[in-house]
């Protein structure tokens, strides 16, 4: 698989009301999926990510998934990662309150870190404020904190 077919479109909203728009993968680790995206700039302190709105070229329509204020954010210097906590894994995506059907999260096109290890010199570009180069590198940092 191709990283650019995991590529997203994210708006957060924050909960001083502020929308911060970002580039992303989707990534499956085990039960969980979640964005991996250029480190946001933000005072996990004082604010946090209330939701995520993701559309990507082939979704039907946007998902927009809650996000708590416990979230348990990954980081390194360039990459951050976002669970997606309303949904889970079996076999195929579910969203634990049905809130989207499983037809419409089929759409959901994920990777996982083997499509980073059959290819480990596959580069992708994320823009937010600047470029940031995803790569396996940069994944296996992140997944080291899981």
């Amino acid at each position: 698989m191709e990283l650019k077919n995991c590529l997203v479109k994210a708006s957060f909203m924050t909960s001083s009301r502020s929308k911060i728009c970002s580039e992303g993968i989707i990534f499956k680790n085990e039960n969980e999926l979640g964005i991996i995206l250029p480190l946001i700039d933000i005072d996990f302190d004082r604010e946090y990510f209330t939701c995520v709105e993701i559309e990507g070229i082939n979704y039907p329509r946007e998902f927009e998934f809650s996000l708590r204020k416990d979230i348990v954010i990954l980081k390194n210097e360039n990459l951050m990662y976002v669970p997606l906590d309303e949904i889970y894994f079996y076999n195929c995506i579910i969203h634990k309150e049905k809130v989207y059907t499983k037809k419409e999260l089929a759409n959901i096109v994920y990777c996982t870190e083997n499509d980073f290890t059959k290819n480990p010199n596959e580069l992708l570009k994320l823009k937010q404020n600047r470029e940031v180069i995803v790569d396996y590198r940069s994944i296996v940092d992140i997944l080291e904190d899981m």
